[in-house]
């Protein structure tokens, strides 16, 4: 049974998260999850994404190296930075080399963020974070959302979106504007291996800018779209979830040669904005209802991938 490993977004705690997580318990998985520095940190000066990569790392490296555990890691919003990070030389393919069992057998991006290594966060929206995150709030080298709600679960019912914004808290600005470190997705062992769930109502990761970061790895993609905004898929219809997991599976085990069946994720070399550049990010997209496609993928014995 394939480990996931959860790394989670900026600001959000781990208690917004755990009904998402527990529908993935719930379906048999075993399911981790990293947490980092830079979230609530007890000292901002010190919380850059490096710090937050080592983190990940103490908790991906155990399971791999310990347990020889297969790991898919899934990460959500700024979790693409460190996350990735952390799983650079970790790959199943590679500790295979080596003569070791486990490893990582994919990267799955849930409205994330794909930075080359030696870029900021900050850096890869023309030097400046967007507006609607307030820099120097509630103190200095710390910051907040203006409005948590609206930026990341617009399209959700009132009902459901006070857990995002009772689960909201100080991130360290240092993660945003530091510089990313070396990430798995460039190495050769992972082609084949990157997923991602593009949220294309998502006002703080706009569709176009996550398609201009995939683009700009020069790497192909198993690409998923789902109409939600970016805390969405955790919020609405988790129920429904395992459903829909199965869609990727067989693109991943696959040798891609074959084209997918209808509803599948496709494999592609993701399309840029007009310029050849990822948009900066910003308020944008219309909202809409959508139950979270989920990637249960990876775990299922019967279709191969314990051999990936």
């Amino acid at each position: 049974m394939t480990t996931i490993l959860f790394v989670p977004g900026a600001w959000i705690t781990p208690a917004f998260y755990q009904p998402f997580l527990q529908a993935l318990t719930d379906a048999r998985y075993d399911v981790r999850y990293a947490n980092y520095p830079s979230l609530d940190p007890k000292d901002p000066s010190a919380a850059d994404c490096l710090a937050d990569t080592k983190a990940i790392a103490s908790v991906l490296t155990p399971i791999v190296e310990d347990e020889c555990k297969d790991v898919l890691v899934l990460m959500h919003s700024y979790a693409g930075m460190p996350g990735a990070a952390a799983a650079a030389g970790l790959a199943k393919s590679q500790r295979a080399q080596k003569g070791k069992t486990g490893g990582v057998i994919g990267l799955l991006f849930l409205g994330a963020f794909v930075v080359p290594e030696s870029l900021s966060c900050a850096g890869l929206q023309g030097g400046n974070l967007p507006p609607w995150i307030l820099l120097d709030n509630p103190s200095a080298n710390l910051n907040i959302p203006d409005d948590p709600v609206n930026n990341f679960a617009a399209d959700v019912d009132p009902g459901l979106t006070q857990s995002l914004a009772a689960n909201i808290k100080p991130h360290s600005t240092l993660s945003f504007t530091s510089s990313q470190p070396y990430p798995a997705w460039a190495e050769e062992a992972f082609q084949g291996r990157l997923a991602f769930i593009v949220t294309t109502e998502d006002r703080a990761v706009p569709k176009e800018a996550q398609y201009g970061m995939m683009a700009a790895t020069q790497q192909p993609w198993i690409v998923k779209e789902i109409p939600s905004s970016h805390c969405g898929p955790f919020l609405d219809r988790i129920d429904k979830t395992e459903g829909r997991g199965i869609l990727a599976v067989r693109v991943l085990s696959a040798d891609h040669r074959d084209p997918p069946a209808m509803g599948t994720p496709t494999m592609q070399k993701p399309r840029c904005s007009v310029d050849g550049k990822p948009p900066r990010l910003g308020r944008r997209g219309s909202p809409t209802t959508i139950g979270v496609f989920l990637v249960l993928l990876l775990g299922g014995r019967e279709l191969g991938l314990s051999n990936i």
